[in-house]
């Protein structure tokens, strides 16, 4: 147990410090190429909770930190397997690659995280945008800029492997997919790094052991199992993710700071090709949280719409939440994919109750804001996904049983979160 604690002792300069002779990493000088390079080094620019940090101080850490504690957790996890199963044949061609997918997961994420991906892609654009495909297309470009001898066998192995897809590469050991970016119970190390890293940082208790899921981690039939002793403490994972969505990354302030951000630069895309940039990896690597600063002192007239919004983020002028409610799963379903609640809804329906000065009310004043919460497997139970063994039966897999976790888990695993906001207060 005393070998995993660095990991996790998160004011430990040593947590941070991949160059330490006990730090789990294979071919270090390969490793080091990729992490001494200006792709890696911008996401110390970027920060993991967005505009979190305009609500909580202490939530100043950057995706840079967040990927050298993936790449960490992912090769002590991959040892631990390596250690206690030698017939799995992991070697250290595997070691590299999954670290190097937890090193590199994040490269493709925008200004403010989340935010880029979530809100400013899809109304900029119209379309989704995916950071992981980001991040492959970096991660080609970080390979190429800076000349690093890599077969591209492996560079795919990479790819797939941040991903999550082994269907991508079958040749490769199926369970090494379940480490970086686990998709078939979302059990995995980017989850394990961003709950404690994140609970730290905001002073708030995490409660699952993430020493314990790595110890007792165990390769069954192609897929990473846990003791059963361990079922609440996986529960607990799954619970504890919830609750920071609930709490903290969907805090209302922090979601209107992020539509304040998202409509600035919508602005400010046809003057400085946002998304134009995103696209291209040799642009995409100088898009920072900086670019509030680039706007900020900017003289051009085109950006002065632009510049007032994000002065009135900085004179704590908001937009506010005026009304919410939280649903059920089913009536997301019927609400949002019907349409029957948007903002020239909401303002015809002011209108036709004849509200004070509802005639004064545009559609452009309102932003109908959606976030659903869940346990990590949308409406469905997480647990169902997740295979135990026991110590009588090492060999086998099971699902877990209810007196494992408890007799008062939750029933709903899914809820809608709707809030009405408002860009002029008054």
């Amino acid at each position: 147990m005393a070998t995993l604690a660095p990991a996790f002792e998160l004011t430990s300069p040593r947590f941070f410090d991949l160059d330490d002779d006990d730090v789990l990493i294979d071919e270090k000088a390969k490793i080091d190429t990729f992490m001494d390079s200006p792709q890696i080094q911008r996401l110390r620019y970027i920060k993991q909770l967005g505009t979190g940090y305009f609500v909580w101080p202490g939530a100043s850490h950057n995706r840079f930190e967040h990927s050298l504690g993936v790449c960490h957790l992912a090769g002590l996890l991959v040892d631990r397997l390596k250690t206690q199963q030698p017939y799995l044949g992991i070697d250290d061609r595997d070691m590299r690659c999954v670290q190097l997918a937890g090193l590199c997961h994040d490269l493709g994420h925008g200004p403010f995280s989340h935010v880029w991906d979530g809100l400013f892609m899809p109304e900029a654009t119209g379309e989704s945008w995916a950071h992981e495909a980001g991040s492959e297309m970096m991660l080609d470009y970080l390979v190429e800029d800076n000349e690093i001898d890599i077969p591209e066998k492996d560079v795919t192995f990479v790819k797939a492997l941040i991903v999550g897809d082994s269907e991508r590469c079958p040749d490769e050991k199926k369970f090494l997919f379940q480490i970086v970016a686990n998709k078939l119970n979302g059990i995995d190390v980017d989850k394990f790094d961003y709950m404690a890293r994140d609970s730290h940082c905001l002073g708030i208790a995490c409660p699952v052991d993430i020493h314990r899921l790595i110890s007792s981690s165990r390769v069954i039939a192609d897929t990473i199992c846990y003791s059963n002793k361990d079922a609440y403490n996986v529960y607990e994972l799954f619970y504890s993710r919830y609750s920071l969505h609930k709490r903290i990354y969907n805090h209302k302030a922090a979601v209107a700071i992020e539509h304040m951000i998202v409509d600035a630069l919508v602005k400010a895309d046809p003057v400085l090709k946002l998304v134009e940039q995103t696209k291209d990896p040799r642009r995409l690597l100088y898009l920072t949280d900086s670019i509030v600063e680039e706007v900020e002192k900017s003289t051009d007239p085109a950006l002065e719409e632009s510049r007032k919004i994000i002065r009135r983020v900085r004179v704590r002028d908001l937009y506010k939440v005026v009304d919410y409610v939280i649903l059920p799963s089913d009536y997301y379903k019927v609400w949002k994919n019907t349409g029957l609640l948007t903002p020239a809804q909401i303002v015809q329906r002011a209108r036709d109750e004849k509200i004070e000065d509802a005639e004064l009310l545009k559609v452009e004043d309102l932003i109908v804001s959606w976030s659903v919460l869940h346990f990590g497997s949308k409406d469905q139970d997480p647990i169902r996904s997740v295979r135990f063994y026991s110590l009588q039966t090492p060999y086998k897999a099971y699902k877990a049983k209810k007196d494992w976790i408890s007799q008062v888990t939750a029933g709903q695993w899914q809820e809608v979160l709707v809030r009405c906001i408002v860009r002029d207060p008054t």
